[in-house]
């Protein structure tokens, strides 16, 4: 998959990228009154999301079945 331009917004302190290698998570960490402290970035590999994907699926069958 190649890079889109994101970013794409979550929330006003939470957006994501679509990159080649997976999704990166941009989170603002704030302070109990609001003030900015840091940025974090997590990278998801799409490995890991489409495995996460196939868990769920996997899951909702085995509730039908149930």
């Amino acid at each position: 998959m190649a890079s889109n331009s994101g970013p794409y917004d979550i929330n006003e302190d939470v957006w994501y990228y679509e990159e080649k290698k997976g999704l990166i998570l941009v989170h603002q960490i704030r302070n109990k009154n609001g003030d900015y402290i840091c940025t974090a970035q997590i990278d998801l590999p799409w490995r890991k999301i489409e495995a996460s994907l196939l868990r769920q699926k996997a899951r909702r069958r085995a509730a039908k079945k149930s």
